[in-house]
């Protein structure tokens, strides 16, 4: 992390309420890894035309009042963000689309279900691994394939939505309800808004903990263990924001803690424990290594989080809407 960037730690653990260190070791990762697209949100050719053009004098894309690592820096912030405010996106529209498919199944339209023809069979015979799902899901599957079509979306990004790979897109999720099901908006059951960030919240730090092992992999000959399996539930969650809320938190984030270190991470571990049991009783806690290990497992993924979603949306007390008129102005 270049030495005139390390003072952007204290700035961003203010605007997020998170530890310096773990700032800090979220900003290494936004600035070195692929997360923003490239080495400090650029990549080579980018660079090289912005240089070129600076050359020229192109005013407009001069660095201005700004020194070189100051726009790279932005420009890191920028492509960071605007990653991880897509995976979230998506994640709501994953969300919204699994609303869809129950209350397209619920509902039963006669030409949705899977009919005994020789098209539904060679689908389902050219579909890897729907020998090991229920009927309910293969219908699940059947019926997404036929919103597809209706939709004009092309084989092979329907192909790609029944493998999980890529998620519908917003168009798609408004197209399926009023075109393909010819339904009123209001007839969706969708789940509470907190339930849908939720839990596109825990899929994107899904995404973020395997961009952060990729990248490790890369920066290391050999690399123990596997990227993060699944998703975080909401208690890993706030096991995670309290872990970090806690005065000896900083410790969490050395890679190899001294001695002193692991006594107060010790500390730490035990204080969480009680907090946890205390607000969620529910939540089964073994001993403070569970803590421990869920801690390990998702804390850089929540930092970078919140530190993308800080650098790229504005507050919104910015945005003024009190101060808009009937027509937008």
């Amino acid at each position: 992390m270049p030495d005139d960037l390390l003072t952007e730690s204290s700035r961003i653990a203010e605007l997020i309420s998170l530890p310096v260190g773990w700032c800090r070791r979220g900003l290494e990762h936004i600035y070195t890894d692929d997360i923003s697209g490239a080495v400090g949100g650029e990549t080579q050719r980018q660079q090289k035309n912005l240089r070129r053009r600076n050359e020229r004098g192109d005013e407009s894309i001069q660095w201005g009042p700004y020194s070189e690592a100051e726009v790279r820096r932005r420009s890191s912030y920028l492509f960071a963000s605007k990653k991880i405010r897509r995976y979230l996106l998506e994640s709501i529209s994953v969300e919204c689309w699994v609303a869809i498919l129950r209350h397209a199944s619920k509902k039963k339209p006669t030409d949705l279900k899977p009919p005994d023809t020789e098209d539904y069979r060679i689908w389902r015979e050219s579909r890897d691994g729907l020998a090991d799902k229920s009927d309910a899901q293969v219908r699940l599957l059947w019926i997404q394939r036929q919103i597809g079509l209706r939709l004009g979306t092309d084989e092979t990004n329907i192909g790609r939505w029944e493998r999980g790979e890529t998620v519908p897109g917003g168009d798609k999720v408004l197209g399926a309800v009023l075109i393909a099901l010819q339904a009123e908006i209001t007839s969706i059951e969708f789940p509470d808004r907190k339930d849908i960030l939720s839990a596109a919240a825990a899929r994107t730090l899904s995404h973020i903990g395997t961009w952060v092992y990729e990248q490790k992999q890369r920066n290391a000959a050999s690399l123990a263990g596997a990227p993060p399996q699944g998703m975080p539930s909401l208690h890993e969650i706030a096991i995670v924001r309290e872990a970090l809320r806690d005065k000896y938190s900083e410790d969490l984030s050395e890679e190899t803690p001294s001695a002193d270190a692991m006594s107060r991470i010790e500390i730490l571990l035990e204080r969480v424990s009680n907090i946890i049991v205390k607000k969620y009783p529910e939540i089964k806690i073994k001993s403070s290594r569970d803590v421990h290990s869920i801690a390990k497992k998702w804390c850089t993924s929540y930092v970078i989080f919140r530190i993308g979603l800080v650098c790229g949306w504005p507050h919104p007390q910015t945005w003024n809407w009190n101060n808009v008129d009937a027509n937008g102005r």
